[in-house]
């Protein structure tokens, strides 16, 4: 194959070359432009691209190793998302308090207080104490505006 082949316009194939992907292999196999020099066609990628060394790869090799974390590092840290996800799961489902049950009977033996307020089963007892902390948060605010 003629590396240094023209046409009848006295191009050769890198004169020809339309994308620089195109230029690329065309400059690696030897091509030499015929009309003008291979730095004109060259892109800035490859102009600023820069060839690694062995001492380069060496260095990037250690700092990759030097930023990897052992896998008793890796499995301490599995095991405290799932702590923290089980937590966040079981706070969801199970609200402080619990909720109010269908068939729960005030003459209990177990009560201490006859003073029990009575909410509708499945509401969380919390929701309650909620609404009660907000109300005191509304008064507060209002105190402050004074």
């Amino acid at each position: 194959m003629d590396l240094k082949a023209k046409n009848l316009e006295n191009l050769t194939a890198m004169d020809i070359a339309a994308s620089a992907e195109i230029k690329g292999k065309l400059v690696k196999a030897g091509v030499k432009c015929g009309s003008s020099t291979i730095d004109k066609f060259l892109t800035l990628a490859h102009k600023l691209r820069s060839k690694i060394t062995i001492l380069d790869k060496i260095i990037i090799y250690m700092l990759r190793i030097r930023g990897d974390i052992s896998e008793e590092q890796r499995n301490a840290f599995l095991v405290v998302a799932v702590l923290v996800a089980t937590a966040t799961y079981q706070a969801a489902l199970n609200p402080p308090g619990g909720f109010y049950q269908a068939n729960a009977g005030y003459n209990n033996q177990n009560t201490s207080s006859g003073n029990v307020s009575e909410g509708k089963a499945g509401t969380s007892v919390m929701s309650q104490v909620y609404k009660r902390l907000q109300g005191y948060r509304l008064l507060d605010c209002e105190g402050e505006n004074r």
